[in-house]
C-alpha cells in the first residue's frame, strides 16, 4: 500500500521558517567568520607592507630620511618587487650624494687653491709696485743729481773761463812786467 502522511501546512511553514533561519545564522557566522580573517590576511599582506612603505616615503617627504635604512620584504610578490625598487633607489640616491659631496669637496679644494695663488700673485703684486716706486724715487733722485751736477759744470765752465781770461790778462800783466824789467835793465 500506500501510506498517506498529513503534515499540516503551518508546520512546514514553521519548519521552513526554522531551517531558513538557522541557515541564514550560519552563513551570517560564516560570513563574519571569513570577513575577520580576510581582513587579518590583508593586513598583515598588503596593509602593513603599505605601511612600511608609506613611512619610509613620509621620512624621505619630511627631509629627515635616513638614506641608510631599507624597506624590509614582504610577503608577497608583488610589494617585495616595490620594495626592491625603492631599496635600489634609494642605493642609487646614497651614490649620488656621496658623488655630489666628492665633488664640492673637490671644487672646495680647488677654491681654496685659487684663492691661495691670488694672495700670492697680490702679494707679488704688491711688492713689484714697491719695487717700482723705490726705482722711480732712485731715477727722480738721478734725474737731480745729473741736473744739479749739468749746473755745476756750467757754474765750472763759467769759471774756467773767467780764469781764462784772468790768466790772459795776467800774462799780459806778466808779459808787460819782463818787458818793463827788460827796459829797466836796458837802460
Amino acid at each position: 500500500g500506500k501510506v498517506t502522511v498529513y503534515v499540516s501546512y503551518a508546520e512546514i511553514n514553521q519548519a521552513l521558517r526554522d531551517e531558513l533561519i538557522w541557515t541564514v545564522l550560519q552563513i551570517l557566522v560564516l560570513d563574519v567568520i571569513i570577513v575577520l580573517a580576510l581582513s587579518r590576511i590583508l593586513s598583515s599582506i598588503v596593509l602593513n607592507p603599505l605601511a612600511h612603505i608609506g613611512a619610509a616615503l613620509h621620512d624621505i617627504a619630511e627631509g629627515e630620511a635616513d638614506l641608510t635604512k631599507r624597506i624590509p620584504r614582504a610577503k608577497t610578490d608583488e610589494f617585495n618587487e616595490v620594495s626592491d625598487s625603492f631599496n635600489t633607489f634609494i642605493d642609487r640616491l646614497q651614490q649620488i650624494i656621496g658623488q655630489v659631496s666628492d665633488g664640492i669637496g673637490t671644487i672646495t679644494h680647488a677654491a681654496n687653491e685659487i684663492a691661495s695663488g691670488n694672495m700670492d700673485l697680490s702679494s707679488r703684486t704688491e711688492s713689484q709696485a714697491s719695487s717700482l716706486e723705490e726705482t722711480a724715487a732712485s731715477m727722480q733722485e738721478i734725474t737731480s743729481t745729473v741736473k744739479q751736477n749739468a749746473e755745476n759744470a756750467q757754474i765750472a765752465n763759467r769759471m774756467v773761463g773767467t780764469a781764462a781770461v784772468v790768466a790772459s790778462k795776467g800774462g799780459t800783466v806778466v808779459a808787460q812786467v819782463v818787458e818793463t824789467m827788460g827796459s829797466i835793465n836796458q837802460s
